[in-house]
């Protein structure tokens, strides 16, 4: 839906703002990599996209792409960290 993505200087995204959030979350999370530690704690960062998902889709509340890009910013960052945590596990193997 075109409202629900970003226009830059008329041109569409090609994806939604959720989307886009969630990309620069991974790559944030890759790029702070080598300088923090990440903990499994860093897991609810998940929580604000899937609180704000769920409420829209059994309610009519419709979320605005500032909500959407800031959730799926930290539910990327939340998810590349917590790979990145699993494949420091695994090394350590």
């Amino acid at each position: 839906m075109p409202n629900r993505s970003f226009f830059i200087k008329g041109y569409q995204l090609p994806i939604c703002a959720r989307c886009t959030g969630i990309a620069l979350g991974h790559l944030i999370a890759l790029i702070v990599m080598p300088f923090h530690t990440f903990s499994f704690k860093i897991a609810v960062l998940i929580l604000p996209l899937a609180v704000d998902g769920t409420v829209q889709y059994f309610t009519n509340y419709e979320s605005n792409n500032l909500k959407r890009i800031i959730t799926g910013f930290l539910y990327g960052f939340a998810f590349m960290s917590f790979v990145v945590k699993l494949i420091r596990n695994i090394e350590l193997i």
